[in-house]
């Protein structure tokens, strides 16, 4: 490769990624249409999963000359499948939403912090504080009860 070509390798990758990346954006688009709106909700473990495995699929499409919009599609037509058919099962089987989704843990209620539910979700206090402020409070005394979302946010319930 010449020094150039670091800079400049031509016409035709540059019309492929825009070819391609047109393509494989309409297509995700129009994929994240069919299968609805859970497919964008908050992010639980699963679904945060398959949001970086399709940005994954979609960057490489964009960049490897050796993997076709087919082939990437298809990547990203089973990602979203399953991430679909995983919703359905958790819809109709609670053991299997169970299996596959954190519950929802209690961090503070009734004026005390629970430690032991803290360490193990590895949030501090300064944590739970910042979500507290971020409902417009300014201390724990205001606050009922704070729960850890199997999303990752922090529900804050007022006395």
């Amino acid at each position: 490769m010449t020094e150039v070509e670091y800079f400049f390798s031509g016409w035709q990758p540059l019309g492929r990624i825009v070819v391609v990346g047109t393509l494989l954006f309409l297509s995700v688009v129009l994929l994240l249409r069919i299968t609805g709106n859970r497919t964008l909700s908050s992010l639980n473990t699963f679904d945060f999963i398959v949001t970086v495995a399709v940005g994954a699929v979609f960057g490489r499409a964009l960049t490897a000359k050796d993997l076709s919009l087919s082939e990437a599609l298809a990547a990203i037509v089973l990602l979203i499948g399953l991430q679909y058919l995983l919703s359905l099962l958790k819809f109709h089987f609670k053991s299997f939403s169970k299996a596959i989704t954190s519950e929802p843990v209690v961090l503070y209620s009734h004026g005390t912090l629970r430690q032991k539910a803290m360490r193990r979700e590895r949030i501090t206090e300064d944590d739970i504080l910042a979500a507290v402020r971020a409902q417009g409070h300014t201390t724990l005394e205001e606050i009922d009860t704070v729960v850890l979302e199997a999303t990752g946010n922090m529900s804050v319930f007022e006395k």
